[in-house]
């Protein structure tokens, strides 16, 4: 695997598991579109999902969703002590995911494109799925979610 700026810090392990998990993500993608004939694959995508910039978009994306759970966890935390101690809940500082969906829609400009992040934010959110505890992977399911509206 040639170097990429995300997988540097990532264990060998754990990135030769995430690519394993793709490629057994998107044969079942493969099954799906045969069999069932509503999954839309688009011709670009065949060639993404091999690329270390969908491994590393993938990695990425489960870190982001990681540290998000694991500071909603703590934040519900805090307001649950801050309760006991008759005191003001802390603020959470704003989220910038509605910058980021303003940029994203900039790029979905057609029907190609469009169908091409719907099928990267579907896939990427079922190869995350085993990273997650159920409870925990609905939130990732509704942060992805937010992107696949376009």
């Amino acid at each position: 695997m040639e170097s990429s700026p995300y997988s540097l810090g990532q264990n060998e392990r754990a990135i030769s598991e995430m690519k394993e998990r793709i490629k057994k993500c998107f044969k079942e993608l493969q099954k799906e579109k045969e069999e069932e004939g509503f999954v839309v694959i688009p011709p670009k995508f065949f060639y993404f999902v091999s690329s270390d910039l969908l491994l590393n978009l993938i990695l990425a994306v489960k870190d982001y969703c990681s540290e998000l759970i694991c500071l909603e966890k703590k934040h519900e935390s805090l307001k649950a002590e801050a309760k006991v101690r008759g005191l003001n809940p802390p603020k959470v500082l704003p989220n910038e995911k509605e910058r980021v969906v303003v940029q994203a829609k900039k790029f979905t400009n057609n029907q190609q494109e469009q169908n091409f992040f719907e099928t990267l934010i579907y896939f990427m959110t079922r190869v995350l799925k085993t990273d997650f505890a159920t409870e925990d992977f609905l939130r990732v399911e509704e942060e992805t979610s937010t992107y696949a509206g376009w």
